[in-house]
């Protein structure tokens, strides 16, 4: 009997040590992270990008630029093989319309040359309403967009990398803007728009000032400056180029030519009234809502409009004494 006891005590022993083993283990699975595995996969994935953004750091720090004229910028670009090239251009630098600065020569005017755009040196950091697409810019340049001048020349390093526009890995090689040398500081930039503004502001002032007393008519929102300087015979070739509108309100703006011209009156009869060449090689009925005032054979400078939507209009706006 004393055999069987202990027996089963010994069993009741094992089974109170296993209940305690579960419950144990039950305890430990309810309060354990659940997110653990996920967070090792986190971290595992920002050593790595650190790891790939230091050998891209010590990449840029060791490229060796060529200074090359800009025509040869996309072909050179295009030729890179090997890691640690980098190009140095004279250029234009555009802002960027959406994801791309674009870099460029003038003659006269911006002509892009660059092949898919350049981004700014990318990097981890990204200052508040900073960024071209997926890339970002490194903090080098937190004004970049104020800074830029459209008109202004710069010398402009590009490291030639295998990544794409966007940052990511890439069998081929792109090119990467590290570094633009010229730029004014935002103050100065500032100024200078401010500057031209007030100088624009001034010369439209001026071009637009006329004297009332010399013109038989003048309307009182009148702007000499808005009209184009024209002799009338090649108007007259013009509008017959002109396309036609089909009487819709955007073609009321849009099919409207403003010219000035030199004439000669000849006659008006009510509201027509005829100019014509001062060789008489060619003439031109208006429509006009006042006297005119001429004599015939009088010269006159005459501001006039001519719409074709879709009828043909020739309409006297101001006429000037000669």
């Amino acid at each position: 009997m004393k055999k069987v006891k202990f027996f089963g005590g010994f069993i009741g022993s094992l089974l109170l040590v296993f209940g305690l083993t579960s419950c144990i283990s039950m305890l430990g699975s309810l309060f354990s992270d659940p997110y653990a595995e996920q967070k090792k996969a986190e971290q595992l994935a920002a050593e790595a990008a650190e790891q790939k953004k230091q050998a891209r750091t010590a990449l840029l720090a060791n490229i060796a630029y060529k200074e090359i004229p800009i025509g040869n910028l996309e072909q050179s670009i295009k030729s890179t093989t090997t890691d640690g090239s980098g190009f140095i251009v004279k250029a234009y630098v555009l802002h960027p319309d959406w994801m791309y600065f674009s870099v460029g020569s003038k003659q006269p005017e911006v002509q892009i040359v660059s092949y898919g755009g350049f981004s700014i040196n990318a990097g981890d950091k990204i200052p508040d309403g900073i960024s071209v697409g997926a890339q970002s810019f490194d903090g080098t340049y937190p004004n970049i967009y104020k800074q830029l001048e459209s008109d202004r020349q710069y010398t402009v390093y590009i490291a030639v990398l295998k990544e794409d526009n966007y940052g990511r890995d890439s069998e081929s090689y792109h090119g990467i803007v590290t570094k633009i040398d010229g730029l004014r500081s935002v103050e100065e930039v500032v100024a200078t728009g401010e500057a031209k503004k007030e100088a624009s502001r001034k010369a439209e002032e001026t071009a637009n000032k006329y004297d009332a007393s010399k013109f038989t008519i003048v309307p009182s929102s009148f702007k000499p400056a808005d009209y184009e300087k024209i002799d009338l015979f090649a108007a007259v070739a013009k509008v017959e180029k002109m396309p036609r509108g089909s009487a819709g309100t955007l073609d009321a703006v849009l099919n409207v030519y403003e010219f000035v011209s030199d004439v000669t009156f000849v006659s008006q009869n009510g509201t027509n009234i005829q100019f014509k060449t001062s060789d008489g090689a060619i003439s031109q009925y208006m429509k006009v809502e006042s006297r005119s005032g001429l004599t015939t054979g009088q010269k006159v400078r005459l501001y006039y409009k001519v719409s074709k939507n879709p009828l043909t209009e020739w309409t006297v706006v101001a006429i000037q004494r000669l």
